[in-house]
């Protein structure tokens, strides 16, 4: 190899190392940031929202900021007048953001420099256009009847105490309640007195908070901490810290577990037991009658139970009702075993 290319393949992995070798610098601080806030005196309706954009000179940097010039984007469903505006340092310029068609609800203002300003001299924000008027939020089909929206009335069926729910909610429109999503970011702050919650069904708090994605929370776990009530499940929708969207409530009623409820008839099955014993006249009962006795009748109340929960009853009992399980556990009791395998075996040739 030529000395002259071997000095030159030398200099190339210098320049290389010493380029890997020096620490690229920081960008340097912005001089400033847009901010914008709702136009004092001028009430925000669902179609009109009038908006004061201010240039804010960063005090770190000690330097006021060139003046600014600022085009905003027209989104499909809103145009913002006028589309350029000047700011200089501690200006303040007004801006209407307004609603063409179909109110959405949530807009997302966005304005750029346009003269070689400093990128971050942009605007990227949230705009609340009657978003509580406009959008709801629901619940999944699959959860439809278990957690009912406050305007909507009570639930229709009842979630098993300390047991999980895997609930999802979603944003609606109020008009014809057709899905929607949003560019900006929504996060929802769920929380509730009756019931705990989880992401990761690792920790149960009582609030969480999440981001909705594609218009959608994530999977939501819900666990009743009562055994039998009514509860609500309290939605907080915000589009960042200090912007509330709606509060939305759903309701939701528990009932005992099982366990509880075949425990209730077992009971009433054993009640019927000691009443029918204290009140045979008999004497000379063997104590293995009286524990074969009792014991039927605890058998008795529990089978009560389990068809109620079947459906094979000719009533309905609300699996709140511990009442009702105490009836069944006493009225199957008193058919006695021989009567209740007659009945069974009526209702199989039927």
């Amino acid at each position: 190899m030529r000395p002259t290319r071997v000095l030159a393949l030398v200099l190339c992995l210098t320049a290389v190392s010493f380029g890997r070798g020096v620490a690229q610098a920081p960008p340097p601080p912005c001089p400033g940031y847009i901010a914008a806030q709702l136009q004092p005196g001028v009430g925000a309706s669902t179609a009109v929202v009038s908006l004061l954009i201010s240039l804010v000179p960063n005090p770190q940097v000690g330097v006021a900021p060139q003046p600014v010039t600022l085009r905003f984007e027209q989104g499909e469903g809103f145009a913002v007048d006028p589309p350029t505006i000047s700011l200089a340092p501690n200006d303040r310029a007004p801006v209407r953001v307004t609603v063409r068609g179909e109110n959405p609800g949530l807009v997302q203002l966005r304005g750029h420099p346009t003269n070689g300003e400093p990128g971050c001299l942009s605007l990227d924000t949230s705009v609340d256009i009657g978003f509580d008027s406009a959008i709801t939020l629901r619940v999944d089909d699959l959860n439809a009847d278990f957690f009912r929206h406050s305007a909507d009335g009570g639930p229709r069926a009842s979630l098993d105490a300390n047991r999980p729910r895997r609930v999802q909610v979603r944003l609606v429109t109020k008009r014809d309640g057709r899905p929607v999503n949003f560019d900006a970011p929504i996060t929802t702050q769920v929380s509730s007195d009756e019931a705990v919650l989880s992401l990761d069904g690792k920790t149960w708090p009582s609030a969480v908070t999440t981001t909705l994605q594609q218009g959608w929370s994530p999977d939501l776990l819900v666990k009743p901490v009562q055994f039998t009530g009514a509860g609500t499940l309290q939605v907080a929708l915000n589009a960042d810290p200090t912007k509330r969207l709606a509060t939305e409530s759903f309701l939701f009623a528990t009932h005992p577990p099982f366990f509880f409820r075949l425990l209730i008839g077992m009971l009433g099955g054993f009640v019927y037991a000691v009443a029918a014993l204290l009140a045979d006249k008999k004497t000379g009962t063997r104590k293995s009658h009286l524990v074969a006795q009792l014991l039927i009748g605890v058998i008795l109340g529990g089978i009560a139970v389990a068809f109620a929960e079947e459906g094979w009853l000719p009533l309905t009992i609300k699996k709140s009702d511990a009442l009702g399980y105490l009836v069944v556990g006493v009225l199957f009791a008193s058919l006695g075993l021989d009567g209740v395998i007659k009945r069974v075996q009526k209702a199989l040739k039927v």
